[in-house]
């Protein structure tokens, strides 16, 4: 938490004896020296992070945009599974749209839709966790919460998924490192879309989670005579 520029220190008694009752207080704290990584540095940790996970059941397949399906995928981890007796358990997939189509067809809307359904048909065939990133709608710029509306391409994503969460941040929570994560559908249990929580994260020093609870950080009213206007 630490110490803020107004000497306020944030209590976080209750977020390791109470996560129900945690609610986020943060105080900007200013860094010295923090800065993005540079391409050099971002080589180094990247051969420091192969060297851990060697020996790893931990597998990247790399390809350029539009050069592989979602059919092609499953292929990939059939031939793993075949000739390597390596079987996927979690399948990370960024971002379908930059798949390939399955069958090219007049419309974009189906071939989107097509490809989710292979991509349901892997976690469903395999028995294992697919996660995919997909894009929002233009109408989602400047948005506080995204809803079913922001829905990119086809709706129809949304029938073959068990569940998706939107990332939702607006400038404020940007500069502050907050991000609300917030659900769009859950089959498995009954939701809010409202119902958000909030990840405490620093990108620049490589650290997307540094801690969450429940709920959003309310936005400060102004001081002052423009508060009474």
């Amino acid at each position: 938490m630490g110490l803020g520029e107004d000497g306020y220190e944030a209590c976080s008694f209750c977020e390791g004896n109470s996560l129900k009752r945690f609610k986020g207080c943060p105080s900007y704290v200013r860094r010295e020296g923090v800065e993005s990584l540079t391409p050099g540095e971002a080589v180094e940790f990247t051969d420091l992070f192969n060297k851990r996970t060697s020996g790893v059941d931990f597998r990247v397949s790399s390809y350029a945009s539009n050069t592989i399906s979602a059919k092609g995928i499953e292929d990939t981890l059939d031939a793993w599974e075949c000739f390597d007796n390596f079987e996927a358990e979690v399948v990370v997939v960024d971002l379908p749209e930059n798949l390939s189509p399955v069958q090219s067809r007049q419309q974009l809307r189906h071939e989107h839709n097509e490809t989710w359904q292979v991509l349901r048909r892997i976690s469903q065939v395999r028995n294992c966790l697919v996660i995919a990133f997909t894009q929002a709608d233009a109408g989602s710029y400047g948005k506080a919460t995204l809803t079913m509306k922001n829905f990119s391409e086809d709706k129809r994503k949304y029938g073959h998924v068990t569940a998706m969460y939107a990332f939702n941040q607006t400038d404020e929570e940007k500069d502050g490192g907050l991000l609300g994560i917030g659900p769009i559908v859950v089959r498995t249990r009954g939701y809010k879309i409202s119902h958000l929580v909030t990840v405490l994260q620093c990108l620049e020093m490589g650290r997307p989670m540094l801690g969450s609870f429940w709920g959003r950080v309310k936005k400060k009213k102004p001081e002052g005579k423009a508060a009474q206007k």
